[in-house]
């Protein structure tokens, strides 16, 4: 199961509390989260596995398996697009 992290080359970020901001450096876009992706976030800025983003959610949120398995799909498909993450490992 691979890891991913917030890329650490180009990429800014600062915790707000209930919001998390990034910057984008080679983009100069600014990008912010909030609430439950607030919370994964801080998970993938050392770095995480998308398991255990899941089990992340469900054991601190009234959420099913299956429910935070498609959001945090939905999330880590977006950081993608995004291209603001990159393998733990690398």
């Amino acid at each position: 199961m691979r890891t991913l992290r917030l890329r650490r080359d180009g990429v800014a970020w600062s915790d707000l509390g209930t919001e998390i901001v990034i910057l984008d450096l080679r983009s100069s876009t600014y990008y912010s989260v909030r609430d439950t992706g607030a919370f994964l976030m801080t998970a993938l800025t050392e770095g995480a596995s998308e398991q255990a983003l899941i089990e992340r959610l469900v054991s601190s949120y009234d959420t099913t398996e299956d429910t935070a398995r498609s959001d945090v799909d939905e999330f880590l498909g977006e950081l993608l697009r995004r291209d603001l993450l990159e393998p733990a490992d690398g």
